[in-house]
């Protein structure tokens, strides 16, 4: 298996042109991979029950019509690669997808990506669990921070996050996210922003300059019209991103933001 998986990584990085685009290589990388199967719709079927991606968006990767998101190229060439501890080397990876994994990761990725499985479930269902490790990941927090929130069983539930390694004690005896990585997959962004926005956002305070955010609208689109506004909350989504490298930006308030834009069709 080990053998296997060294060739799969050889042939990735072989395959990899200079010259290439992003969405050419990820095509590229996915016909080569198909090429397995007796027929281009069992490895399509094959590789959306395995990394969780829908056969509509792995046919549009296949035929450019798409950029992949970084989810999604992450959970594609775990995939691709199928690593045996989940974890995903970037150095293994085409320099093109690397180089957009590493740019569009909201946390440092450090040349690997390791997961832990029963973390993200935890994650996905655990609303406690979920509410630690956004709040570790913003800034260190203490024992007593964490037990003034949820009680012991909140302490608990970190005592569990640092035996799964989504956790770890700093020096001075805090919490931060650890050397194992969530994997925010569509169906848990959706799930942890609307907890969130249910328990957090203060209608009360819409009202008051400077104080939150909540908007709505829907209208009839044009496919361009569609894609326009999909490109303007990704842009915007990065942008916020942004703000939070800048010197000066980060502090003491506890923020989310949780953005979707969608057709009101279930298909």
């Amino acid at each position: 298996m080990r053998e296997e998986n060294s060739n799969i990584i050889n042939e990735l990085q072989e395959k990899a042109i200079p010259s290439l685009g992003l969405k050419e290589q990820v095509a590229l990388d996915l016909e080569s991979h198909l090429k397995q199967f007796r027929s281009e719709s069992i490895g399509l079927r094959k590789l959306s029950e395995k990394s969780g991606i829908h056969q509509r968006t792995l046919k549009r990767l296949l035929a450019q019509e798409n950029r992949p998101g970084y989810q999604t190229l992450v959970r594609l060439y775990t995939c691709l690669i199928d690593s045996p501890n989940g974890g995903l080397l970037l150095k293994n990876l085409p320099e093109k997808v690397a180089n957009e994994i590493q740019k569009k990761s909201p946390i440092s990725t450090v040349g690997n990506l390791e997961y832990s499985e029963e973390a993200n479930k935890e994650m996905f269902y655990d609303k406690v669990f979920a509410e630690i490790y956004c709040l570790a990941s913003m800034s260190p927090i203490t024992n007593e921070y964490i037990q003034y929130r949820y009680g012991m069983s909140g302490a608990e539930t970190a005592d569990r996050m640092l035996d799964l390694g989504v956790l770890k004690l700093t020096k001075t005896n805090m919490y931060t996210t650890g050397d194992k990585q969530i994997e925010f997959s569509p169906k848990l962004v959706k799930r942890l922003g609307l907890n969130l926005v249910e328990k957090y956002v203060k209608t009360q305070d819409v009202d008051l300059a400077e104080k939150n955010l909540i908007a709505f609208y829907a209208e009839g689109l044009s496919p361009e019209g569609y894609r326009a506004w999909l490109k303007i909350d990704q842009e915007a989504f990065y942008k916020k991103i942004e703000v939070t490298k800048k010197e000066g930006m980060l502090g003491d308030i506890k923020t989310f933001t949780f953005m979707a834009t969608d057709t009101m069709r279930k298909e």
